[in-house]
């Protein structure tokens, strides 16, 4: 029963998060609320990993949590336009009207960055990037993943958390932008989606068709654990992308190589690599995304010295095979001397990978 508090708990080296589902509203800019339901007494129905609550916010809106090894993804599923009030006109004079979303956040860590920032959590905070919690050494344990709503005709929205306090207890509010739920060419059930996640890759392997510098201990980039693959190149000169390319369904490499000029920043930034219509100069299937041998390759290199590829592959997608690969966008997120990658394949779908850059890089996936 989704109304008794917290239905849901994720817990990681002692540090629980936990989340109580709320109302479902409307807002605008002027912060006026209609509210459209509060999460009913309904009852649950697993399935395999699955949990659906049927009808959880009224006819035709249910909420579901779904299991997977690296993370705990949750849907507000529309199922149609019609299932959905329309805004009062008090709410449309307000502007900028959104689907909100809320519940109720717990946790025992004292650490939630948001925006590469610890949240004071006296402040109330937005962001449409991704929200970690960390241990108090500085660990990453979980994370909230950059928000999209998502149609069925492969239709993407980017979402934005909201953050705040209201008494002892921590909000987050999921919001969708209203104008993209209304427009015409919506194609129903919709999918709100706060927690899609990567998928981690099953392998991991040093391949030694480029460069003569070799990752040590690949497998170590499987999962974001503090221990890493890594290279020793000797020296402390810039480092730069050499080739980042897709690894195709045949174990043969894609023909464009996405390499960027400029060289790893300390700075904090997201580079990408391709855009959700790049198809990266291939024609792709849904098997061909499934493949065990599909993934991506990524060499750096300091001056004439290049390591490598690092190969990730096995990521244990499942793609329905009516589906349509429009396009595959690679972001890399620079931090002080770490980045990010991740590979949304669009469809709703990310491979995601970490590492460190430094004289001697290292590479880990999450």
């Amino acid at each position: 029963n989704p109304t008794e508090g917290q239905v849901v708990k994720f817990e990681m080296d002692s540090i629980y998060t936990t989340f109580q589902p709320m109302a479902l509203n409307y807002r605008n800019n002027l912060d006026q609320l209609q509210q459209i339901s509060m999460i009913q007494n309904v009852q649950g129905i697993p399935n395999d990993n699955k949990f659906n609550y049927p009808n959880a916010y009224g006819t035709g809106i249910d909420l579901e949590y779904k299991y997977e090894t690296s993370f705990l993804k949750e849907n507000l599923i529309i199922n149609s336009s019609n299932d959905l009030i329309n805004p009062e006109q008090y709410i449309l004079d307000g502007g900028n009207v959104t689907l909100d979303l809320d519940f109720i956040l717990s946790t025992n860590s004292n650490k939630i960055i948001i925006d590469g920032v610890e949240w004071d959590k006296s402040t109330s905070k937005e962001t449409s990037n991704e929200v970690l919690i960390r241990d108090d050494s500085g660990n990453m344990l979980y994370k909230f993943y950059k928000p999209y709503a998502f149609d069925s005709n492969g239709s993407s929205e980017l979402l934005t958390y909201q953050f705040k306090k209201q008494g002892n207890s921590l909000f987050v509010v999921l919001k969708t932008p209203y104008s993209w739920l209304n427009d015409s060419s919506r194609v129903y059930p919709v999918y709100i989606d706060p927690t899609e996640g990567p998928n981690n890759p099953g392998t991991m392997a040093d391949d030694a068709t480029v460069g003569t510098f070799t990752w040590a201990s690949p497998d170590n980039a499987k999962v974001s654990d503090n221990s890493y693959s890594s290279v020793n190149f000797g020296s402390a000169e810039d480092m730069h992308d050499n080739e980042v390319k897709i690894v195709k369904s045949d174990g043969t490499l894609g023909s464009e190589n996405k390499a960027l000029v400029p060289g790893w920043s300390s700075t904090e930034a997201y580079f990408s690599y391709g855009d959700s219509s790049d198809l990266w100069g291939e024609s792709w299937t849904t098997s061909d995304i499934n493949d065990t041998d599909f993934g991506v390759v990524l060499s750096a290199k300091q001056s004439t010295k290049i390591t490598h590829y690092l190969k990730a592959t096995n990521f244990g997608f499942s793609i329905p095979g009516e589906a349509i690969i429009d396009g595959i966008l690679l972001e890399v997120e620079r931090k002080e001397e770490k980045f990010v990658f991740s590979m949304n394949v669009t469809n709703k779908l990310f491979l995601k990978n970490n590492g460190i850059n430094a004289p001697n890089p290292r590479f880990s996936s999450q």
